[in-house]
Order: structure tokens, then C-alpha cells, then sequence
């Protein structure tokens, strides 16, 4: 039945400036909201650096040695090998469910990618609420390391002809490197050089094309997840 008190989203004020824009506020256990830009929200202190090391430490027993699952070098989208100039990492992208049944081998990344996916949820539903959006879908979790001087992901959109996405997430597990920080040029060059537990929230279209920067020194560990309102375009 139609409320006419209900918040619809036709009644949804759409002037979003700087003075009625979401404001910054405390959710959950701490997790400090922020909105630099239009349409970007970054979640701060989603998980913690004890979290952050045993994230780490995750990856690199269940990646980084002779193990059924390894680091691979990342593409793009539209592409069948690496193209160093445009991205230039390693990655392990997946779902819980194409890891097959739980076994020895793959016990740590399902219950990795299983508390990762409920602290980025919480942060999702909130962003969709003030945006009116029902965010539906996730993609697999990429999980990606930038390892020494120079390597990047250059500008580009998440959603476009090959791909269908609607609200792009960064999960930030560490910060001790220089370097890697994210660049939303089309946002008057907004650059945010991430903390551990950061989460970065943004529309995933060409408006919000993003890139990481190169890094100077360290290594850098992320998770990249797309999301979207239906399914209609992932099946």
C-alpha cells in the first residue's frame, strides 16, 4: 500500500552540495564516515591493524608459496594478458563458492572472504540508504598487491562495455608504503592516500574514473569489489 509518508526516493532531495551533503557521522563500532567528494564516502576504521597483519598473513601462507592457489599478474578487462603500462600488480580474484567445498586448502580464504564481505556490507547498506539504491549483487573479491616502485593501475572506470556495475568499493588492509594513493580526476584531482581499514565507496561510471598511483616503496594490499542494484547483467 502506498504511504504517503514514506521517504520514496521521487521525493528524495537531489541538490547535493557541500552544505546539505552526507554529513560525516559515527556508525557501528566506530567506523567514522566521511564525504570529500560527490558521491564518494570513505569508511575509516572499518577493521583494525591486528586485523590488517592477519590479513596479510592470510594471503601470503595461502598465495605466496607452492599451495593450490597463487598471485597471478592482473589484467584488464578487455584483455587476455597483462598490459604492464595500463595495470601493473598481482592478483587472486574469487568467490567463496568457486573455491569448492570447504577443505584444508581453502578453509582460510572462504572465512577471509566471509568476514571482509560483512564489514564491506555494512559500509554498503549504508551508502545505499542515503542514496536510495538497493545494492543486490557482488562481484568476486579481487584481492590485489602492488609490490615495489612503480606499480600502478592507471586511470580507468569500473562500469563500461564489458563490464556492469554500479557502486565500486576499495578495502584498504594496510598503509605502510609510500606511494598508491587513489586519484578521481573528474572530482577536482581528489586524491586520498588510504589507512589501514579504509573503505572508499564511489559510483563505478565514467564520471568517477579512478586510478591508483604509482607506489614509491613497500608493498600495498587491497581488495577491490563491484557491486550492482540487479543481477541482470552478471548472469
Amino acid at each position: 500500500m502506498y504511504d504517503e509518508n514514506a521517504n520514496h526516493w521521487f521525493t528524495k532531495d537531489r541538490s547535493e552540495t557541500a552544505i546539505n551533503r552526507y554529513p560525516s557521522k559515527t556508525i557501528g563500532n566506530d567506523i567514522l564516515v566521511e564525504n570529500p567528494a560527490l558521491g564518494i564516502n570513505l569508511y575509516r576504521n572499518v577493521f583494525s591493524k591486528e586485523d590488517s597483519e592477519r590479513y596479510i598473513n592470510i594471503l601470503e601462507s595461502n598465495l605466496g608459496g607452492n599451495g593450490k592457489y597463487k598471485w597471478s599478474e592482473a589484467k584488464v578487462t578487455n584483455s587476455d594478458v597483462p598490459i604492464k603500462k595500463a595495470r601493473d600488480a598481482v592478483d587472486f580474484k574469487f568467490k567463496q563458492e568457486n573455491l569448492g567445498p570447504r577443505d584444508e586448502h581453502n578453509a582460510e580464504l572462504i572465512d577471509l572472504h566471509e568476514e571482509i564481505y560483512q564489514k564491506l556490507k555494512f559500509c554498503v547498506d549504508d551508502y545505499a540508504r542515503y542514496w536510495g539504491i538497493n545494492v543486490v549483487y557482488y562481484e568476486a573479491f579481487n584481492f590485489v598487491k602492488y609490490e615495489g616502485e612503480g606499480t600502478h593501475f592507471n586511470i580507468h572506470a569500473d562500469h563500461g562495455p564489458m563490464y556492469n556495475c554500479t557502486v565500486s568499493a576499495v578495502i584498504y588492509i594496510n598503509d605502510d608504503y609510500e606511494g598508491g594513493e587513489i586519484r578521481f580526476p573528474r572530482m577536482d584531482n581528489y586524491t586520498h592516500a588510504p589507512k589501514v581499514g579504509d573503505i572508499v565507496l564511489c559510483p563505478s561510471n565514467y564520471i568517477y574514473e579512478h586510478a591508483s598511483l604509482p607506489m614509491k616503496e613497500g608493498t600495498k594490499y587491497c581488495v577491490v569489489v563491484m557491486t550492482d542494484i540487479n543481477e541482470l547483467g552478471h548472469k
